[in-house]
């Protein structure tokens, strides 16, 4: 596994180094895509960030049940271990994934491409979002949560699509390629924010 990974660093740097001759001849197309990409980024970073659900307060009425007439309120099913399990695997992964994509919004604020430590960062942080991509597609949530689930695989799957848009986009100098990451981004920001309410929504009805 380690050796895989220093190969795949090492091939994105021989490939840093053959992008440096492509953006020479065309610089500006960087500066036009880069601060584009960068805000996204930081915009997926803020989605993606975990929340913990604060528990809703309980509305206060102004007058007490008399002692004759006590106040009943339905019983709602408490979470389950494998749900609690579920919920906090998911925040767990969003975590660093939040970070990946932050720092991948400064990358891109400031390209340099050709530069060995700048490449080696990106490669660093496309490897985290697709490490938690295969991390999502292992868990097995429990029957309740399966159509949570369903759109939380859906946003990794479009977050793992979007490191590939990337890499050949910056390989081939295509900003057209770097147009559909950004789309595949936000197709998978909204996801998670879908999935993320989901489960916030979830966890606040069986309290």
């Amino acid at each position: 596994m380690a050796l895989g990974i220093i190969g795949f660093l090492a091939f994105l740097v021989c490939l840093g180094m053959v992008i440096a001759n492509k953006v020479r001849k065309k610089p500006v197309k960087y500066w036009l895509i880069g601060a584009p990409i960068a805000l996204i980024f930081f915009i997926v970073a803020v989605s993606t960030s975990p929340t913990t659900p604060t528990p809703s307060q309980p509305s206060q009425s102004p007058t007490t049940p008399t002692p004759s007439q006590p106040s009943q309120s339905p019983s709602k099913p408490t979470l389950t271990y494998a749900e609690q399990a579920y919920a906090k695997t998911v925040s767990a992964q969003l975590a660093p994934l939040a970070k990946a994509f932050t720092k991948l919004g400064e990358l891109f604020q400031n390209f340099q491409t050709g530069n060995d430590e700048w490449t080696l960062q990106i490669a660093t942080q496309i490897l985290i979002i697709r490490n938690t991509y295969d991390e999502a597609m292992k868990l097995d949530p429990p029957s309740s949560m399966a159509e949570i689930h369903l759109k939380y695989i859906q946003a990794m799957k479009h977050y793992n699509d979007a490191t590939y848009l990337i890499t050949k986009g910056v390989d081939e100098s295509n900003a057209s390629l770097l147009t559909q990451a950004s789309q595949e981004l936000l197709t998978g920001r909204q996801l998670t924010n879908e999935a993320t309410q989901l489960i916030g929504e979830f966890t606040e009805a069986h309290k």
